[in-house]
């Protein structure tokens, strides 16, 4: 299946567990192999990141289980890494990187 960037950009964003992270407000892609490698999403709560585009979640392309024209599904290990050591988000250590956390 293909989607334009149309379709991807404000889809949905859930866990496996059905938890709602937020909406895909921008993503980049790999110009080598043309694919999408990271995926920006902001959170439900603050509609400042649709309008600058400026990401709470990065989503890597290996966290994707399934993107379709309704929603995008990622593994919930990326809300446990929130939950379970900020600090580790904070340092970028973790696959999905809370940019608002970086901030403060």
């Amino acid at each position: 299946m293909r989607l334009s960037n149309k379709q991807i950009l404000n889809l949905p964003v859930y866990t496996q567990s059905e938890d709602f992270l937020g909406r895909v407000i921008g993503f980049e892609v790999d110009a080598a192999n043309h694919q999408i490698v990271q995926y920006h999403v902001g959170s439900s709560s603050s509609m400042k990141n649709i309008l600058t585009n400026t990401p709470d979640f990065l989503i890597s392309e290996n966290q994707v289980i399934e993107v379709n024209e309704e929603k995008m599904i990622v593994e919930d290990l990326v809300i446990k890494e929130l939950e379970e050591d900020p600090e580790k988000v904070k340092s970028g250590q973790t696959a999905a990187t809370s940019i608002n956390s970086e901030r403060s």
